[in-house]
């Protein structure tokens, strides 16, 4: 059984973040098809997000990386984690499955491509997972049709990151959160 979302009107607060990361006024609204899943495992944190974007020169893309200066954890979907070569075949997770603190905004800003995700994995399960030593347990990750979604959260007013995939009703594949995360002029922060 699927538990109802509850979602809380953000359009203000969705388009000044648009606004706010572009530099220039939003000039329209579009509905996206999916919606909110119940429940993400968390399965590391977020080191690294690249991004595509037109934000410093209108009309011509630059290629951006925004290495995370705070911890950011990263929330995902069961089937997030997939082989290249084995697309339909998810990789083990380790972290416990967390359900989204409601409630959640119903408008979000739309912010760039995502071109892929550098991620630190937790390596091992059980009541307490943890990190590997070394290199274990770092990826990069690539979505084809990816977006970065942006918002904030109608109790706390936290600015959280969202990985999606706007053609797709379960669109969204991973929140991204951090305290010192936001979204201002000169891009992603914290």
């Amino acid at each position: 059984m699927r538990r109802t979302i509850q979602l809380v009107d953000s359009l203000d607060q969705a388009r000044a973040m648009r606004e706010t990361f572009m530099d220039r006024e939003s000039k329209r609204e579009k509905r996206m098809p999916f919606t909110w899943p119940t429940d993400l495992q968390h399965i590391g944190q977020c080191i690294a997000i690249e991004y595509r974007s037109d934000k410093w020169h209108p009309r011509e893309d630059e290629d951006y990386k925004h290495i995370a200066e705070a911890p950011q954890d990263i929330l995902a979907c069961r089937d997030f984690l997939c082989p290249w070569d084995a697309p339909r075949t998810p990789i083990e997770t380790f972290g416990p499955m967390m359900p989204l603190a409601q409630p959640l905004p119903r408008h979000f800003a739309e912010l760039p491509e995502v071109l892929g995700v550098q991620l630190r994995l937790y390596v091992a399960g059980g009541r307490k997972p943890r990190f590997g030593r070394g290199d274990e347990g770092y990826v990069q990750v690539r979505i084809p049709r990816c977006m970065l979604g942006g918002a904030r959260h109608p109790k706390n007013g936290r600015a959280f990151l969202f990985l999606y995939n706007p053609d797709r009703e379960d669109g969204v594949h991973a929140v991204i959160t951090g305290s010192k995360l936001d979204i201002e002029k000169d891009g992603i922060v914290g």
